[in-house]
């Protein structure tokens, strides 16, 4: 069984993400379990402690929000989660506090484990009619087309995660 989940795993695998702007590339496992949802799990480095973070996905359009800080690569939505905070509470607050969106229908979608962070990843559908404003210490919010992601400064953690929301979502809910 898997800690976060409770599945078991179907199969583990193994794999690299290079990240240009480190130059450095990062080592990552990753658990698929029956259900198709896959759990991927970046080494950590020794000497640092795993944080718990609040990662949002989220959709407008078949497009995805990131967010970026000043001279910084564009990322996902989230932050820390706060002492005595669930990780849905702490996702719901990162969100307006980043880019003045309050939504209720935020979904778990699984648990992906950076070099120093365990991102607790949600997804949430943003009506059309809601928009995006950068807040506090976010300079800028933009929708993306999924396929740009890989192609844009991002962390690495960002185009991981987006890469496999997009890839269960193309298992759950196969072209027609």
């Amino acid at each position: 069984m898997h800690h976060a989940t409770g599945l078991k795993p179907t199969r583990r695998c193994r794999g690299t993400a290079t990240d240009s702007l480190a130059a450095m590339t990062i080592p990552y496992d990753f658990v698929e379990c029956a259900s198709t949802l896959v759990l991927p799990l970046l080494k950590p480095a020794p000497f640092f402690s795993m944080k718990d973070r609040a990662t949002i996905v989220c959709l407008q359009r078949g497009r995805i929000l990131l967010v970026t800080r000043d001279r910084s690569r564009w990322a996902l939505p989230g932050g820390s989660i706060k002492r005595g905070e669930t990780p849905l509470d702490g996702a719901v607050r990162d969100l307006a506090e980043e880019t003045n969106l309050s939504l209720e229908r935020v979904e778990y979608q699984f648990l992906f484990g950076g070099l120093t962070k365990r991102h607790h990843v949600f997804v949430v559908d943003v009506p059309e009619d809601v928009i995006a404003t950068a807040r506090n210490e976010i300079a800028r919010c933009h929708w993306f087309d999924c396929k740009q992601v890989s192609t844009i400064t991002a962390s690495i953690p960002t185009r991981k995660i987006v890469e496999l929301v997009f890839h269960n979502a193309a298992i759950v809910h196969p072209p027609e």
